[in-house]
């Protein structure tokens, strides 16, 4: 007979072992179901059990990837490494992505005036948005991003005074953001539009751009004619010009959030928010520096500007919605691609994973 603990050791090198147990015969049961899903007696050699020990572990693994992956997307720990907060922060954007391609309406997207901007024209602004798109040049060169849900928080008058400060190198981020704030006055958030696009100058403050980072821009609110919705008139419309990113972080939702009773409202980009209370933090931030830079869909180069990164985009941004279980595949990619604890998986045919619910 099999023994136990060689069997119980086996279980837990493969992360399953919180669905499987062995019961005092060498039988491997389902926790859940209480079902014996591998009988020790049926095998008379060591080599057979294990042939069917592999087959089990293929069957139960992808649900212990599964479960591996949504760990990493609510990460909340200061004592967590960097590249676990870059591993969940590449399987989110799998998410957010889909979630945006699949809400967004274009009666909404298509012709918007983006009116709240009217009251700061001619001001220069602070607006604050996820990262969703980007528009390439004929040369390869990123010169547009477009940020989903932006918000207005803040205003200045000071414009070369903060871009100065976001020019020095002798300070890091959070640094900056402190000595930036004299020159600014908040303005309670407020989203002003499905998303914003913001045209890249001679100055970017960004060694790489991910997609889904949270940008921070400083920009000129503007006027200018374009199409309405549905016709072809044109009538005057408002954006910003002469803008210059602040700053790239990635955020995080602290753990218990998700599971308050929190009032949540759909934004204009069809995306749900959950509407924070006077001085409640609902997310911590991270910045971006050092990330691996073949997951960047732009690179800083020796012109200044960002190279295009097409693998890394269309890994992200294509085939979404060609297979139920696309994600799922691209989520595993990442996972088999950064994970550093010797995790193991069985990956199956795409029917395998059309009963797993998130």
């Amino acid at each position: 007979m099999f023994k136990k603990h060689i069997i119980e050791k086996n279980l837990k090198n493969i992360n399953i072992d919180y669905l499987l147990e062995v019961d005092k015969n060498g039988n491997i049961y389902d926790k859940k179901s209480k079902k014996i899903v591998l009988k020790a007696q049926e095998h008379k050699t060591e080599d057979s059990f294990i042939k069917a020990f592999e087959n089990l572990s293929i069957k139960y693994g992808h649900y212990s990837a599964i479960n591996q992956i949504n760990k990493y997307i609510f990460l909340y720990n200061s004592k967590r490494k960097l590249w676990e907060y870059q591993l969940g922060f590449f399987i989110k954007t799998l998410r957010i992505l889909k979630n945006i391609k699949k809400k967004k309406d274009k009666k909404y997207t298509n012709g918007e005036f983006k009116i709240l901007l009217q009251e700061y024209e001619n001001e220069y602004i602070q607006i604050e948005g996820f990262v969703s798109d980007v528009i390439v040049d004929k040369q390869g060169y990123i010169k547009k991003i477009c940020l989903v849900s932006p918000e207005i928080t803040g205003k200045t008058t000071k414009i070369e005074e903060l871009k100065n400060i976001y020019k020095s190198k002798k300070n890091k981020i959070n640094k900056k953001e402190k000595l930036s704030q004299k020159y600014v006055k908040n303005i309670n958030p407020r989203v002003f539009a499905s998303h914003i696009w913001i045209e890249l100058k001679d100055f970017i403050n960004i060694e790489e751009l991910y997609l889904t980072s949270y940008f921070k821009v400083f920009g000129k609110v503007s006027n200018y004619k374009g199409i309405i919705h549905n016709s072809k008139e044109k009538t005057t419309k408002y954006g910003l010009e002469d803008c210059f990113i602040a700053s790239q972080l990635v955020l995080f939702p602290k753990p218990n959030i998700y599971g308050d009773p929190k009032e949540t409202l759909i934004d204009r980009a069809g995306n749900k928010k959950i509407i924070r209370e006077k001085n409640d933090s609902t997310d911590f931030s991270l910045e971006i520096r050092n990330w691996p830079k073949e997951e960047a869909i732009g690179i800083k180069d020796f012109t200044g500007k960002l190279k295009f990164n097409k693998k890394s985009f269309d890994f992200y941004t294509k085939d979404l919605f060609k297979k139920n279980n696309i994600l799922t595949e691209k989520e595993f990619h990442l996972l088999n691609k950064y994970e550093k604890l010797g995790f193991t998986y069985g990956i199956r045919k795409k029917d395998d994973y059309k009963d797993v619910t998130w």
